[in-house]
């Protein structure tokens, strides 16, 4: 019988760097203070969250969501060939507006590879929210096509 095993996932990954930036269009509904933390996920599952970040963010201002390069894990070569044991599917954006990475939504998905599925994307990399419907944390979509687009 064959049997598959996937590595795990580092335990946590480390907090994300946050910044609100004068370019954005938040509109005082959706101004106020945001929690943020990083969440792994690879085909094993997902690992714990990172340590919270948190930033207000004013009316006519954006989000931007610092994934540092330390959240890259660490390759291992084995013989000519350098992996990512780890196999980071996706960086995860939680986001809440109280202290609780329970209750959080993601808010985005950062790949982990390039289109190739080899190589592992760059770190750092910056993600910007800069919309209300990028803060809407509790909603759903009817389809694909009504999910918010940069």
């Amino acid at each position: 019988m064959v049997r598959y095993q996937y590595a795990g996932t580092p335990a946590n990954p480390p907090a994300p760097t946050l910044n609100s930036s004068n370019s954005g269009n938040v509109t005082s509904a959706k101004a106020g203070t945001y929690y943020v933390w990083l969440q792994y996920q690879n085909r094993a599952g997902f690992s714990g969250v990172s340590t919270v970040a948190s930033a207000a963010v004013a009316t006519g201002k954006r989000l931007d969501i610092t994934i540092p390069g330390s959240a890259l894990p660490s390759p291992v070569t084995v013989g000519a060939v350098t992996i990512y044991p780890t196999d980071i599917q996706q960086y995860l954006v939680l986001i809440n507006t109280v202290n609780n990475p329970a209750t959080a939504a993601i808010a985005a998905a950062f790949p982990g590879y390039e289109a190739d599925g080899i190589t592992p994307k760059t770190l750092p990399t910056t993600i910007s929210l800069s919309r209300d419907s990028h803060f809407d944390l509790g909603g759903s979509v009817a389809n694909e096509a009504a999910l918010p687009s940069n």
